[in-house]
């Protein structure tokens, strides 16, 4: 839990804290609220009569104690979140409590171009506001989680391996004009890390990263208890991170990525070279199958199947291993479609690994969990990014109140 401050100019940042308790507590007093914040009674009583003056917050029933339980109003706001994936795009509806109201997917399409994906992308999400009956004037705003390299802060998507054509698109004005709403774009894990803490995974810890398996393999960062994007808000390209300098290529034109090993697509090619040597496997005789196939295959015992999955898991985990000793995260979390059904196994492998060989092991384990969000991790992420900008406590905006002149009580 994150805790506030007392300075009297930091009004906003101490709202964001009041209010990530009040949305993660499930029915917390003011008095709980004071206790876990660090912020003083008065100050607590201040901001939850704000809240409930914005409609942001409701008080429950106190069933005759002196200690009315607080909640978030859900239905107080809602964000779109929007997942470009090169074969299929995703959206969801997010209420201000996380709760995901309305679903739908749909294939993306390669021709003729951005513009074109744009202009579907909008037409999906009004048919999906409407079908949820949302006020369109509660929407806050819509979220895009795609594919990097790409710039958070312009919301423009440059060349991204996996989308062919995408070089320098304004993705987040396109979108907006089409909509009529403001727009986010951010790199598809670092919108699950945020999705994972905004729908309350990842609890209890300040540095924790995503891993996050589509068609390619992305990381998301939560460092003292913030996403970090980096310099050019494109920290966290685990997928591209180097096994091996001179194994297999890479989509992103380098050589022995963790991508170009782990990725579902690549997965799916070893498998078939694999029968095409003469190997024995259900999966022969069955042209074209897919990576859900080969999960399939592996949970109906295939030995080829399951030896690649093993493969690929124990590859992702000594990535994992690299990471764990850079940054010393507390837990790592796995998420997206490409984890099919076999994420237990994949978490099992990764775990097992990082135990073997990350450098603090002995000092602490690290946790290896799957996430709550699930297959549309990215997604629901995408719209948590619109609700998490909007009133999660920013550390940025505490830094600069810290360089405020000092205010008056």
């Amino acid at each position: 839990m994150r805790r506030g401050t007392n300075l009297p100019w930091v009004r906003d940042f101490n709202q964001g804290v009041v209010l990530e308790a009040i949305r993660l507590g499930g029915g917390v007093s003011r008095v709980e609220i004071a206790h876990r914040t660090g912020l003083t009674a008065q100050t607590v009583s201040n901001i939850v009569r704000r809240l409930l003056g914005q409609g942001l917050v409701v008080e429950g029933s106190d069933g005759g104690q002196r200690r009315v339980p607080l909640h978030v109003n859900p239905e107080a706001h809602f964000a779109v979140g929007v997942q470009i994936d090169v074969d299929e795009t995703s959206f969801v509806v997010l209420d201000l409590g996380g709760t995901v109201v309305r679903r739908r997917r749909r294939g993306t399409g390669r021709e003729p171009g951005p513009a074109s994906v744009i202009r579907r992308v909008a037409e999906s999400i009004r048919g999906l506001v409407d079908d949820a009956g949302v006020d369109r004037d509660k929407v806050l705003g819509i979220g895009v989680a795609c594919p990097g390299p790409l710039d958070h802060r312009t919301g423009v998507v440059f060349r991204p391996p996996n989308l062919a054509g995408w070089d320098r698109v304004p993705l987040a004005d396109a979108l907006s004009d089409e909509t009529g709403h403001p727009v986010i774009v951010d790199n598809d894990a670092t919108a699950a890390a945020i999705g994972e803490r905004w729908s309350g995974g990842a609890q209890g810890v300040r540095n924790f990263a995503f891993i996050y398996l589509g068609v390619g393999i992305g990381g998301g960062l939560f460092l003292e208890d913030h996403a970090f994007r980096g310099a050019t808000t494109n920290a966290g390209e685990f997928g591209h991170l180097t096994l091996d300098p001179d194994g297999a290529p890479c989509s992103c034109g380098s050589r022995g990525c963790v991508e170009a090993y782990c990725a579902p697509g690549r997965v799916v090619a070893a498998v078939e070279r694999r029968i095409a040597a003469g190997e024995s496997s259900a999966l022969a005789g069955q042209p074209g199958f897919r990576f859900v196939d080969v999960c399939r295959a592996a949970r109906g015992e295939d030995a080829l199947a399951l030896d690649e999955l093993r493969r690929a898991a124990w590859r992702l985990g000594c990535g994992v291993v690299s990471l764990v000793n850079l940054l010393d995260v507390e837990l790592i979390v796995l998420g997206g479609k490409g984890l099919g059904n076999v994420g237990d196994l994949f978490r099992r492998e990764i775990e097992r690994t990082v135990a073997e060989r990350a450098m603090a092991s002995d000092l602490r384990p690290i946790r290896v969990e799957l996430s709550r969000v699930g297959q549309d991790a990215a997604a629901v992420g995408a719209a948590s990014l619109v609700l998490h900008t909007a009133f999660a406590p920013q550390q940025a905006g505490l830094e600069r109140a810290e360089r405020a002149p000092l205010a008056s009580t």
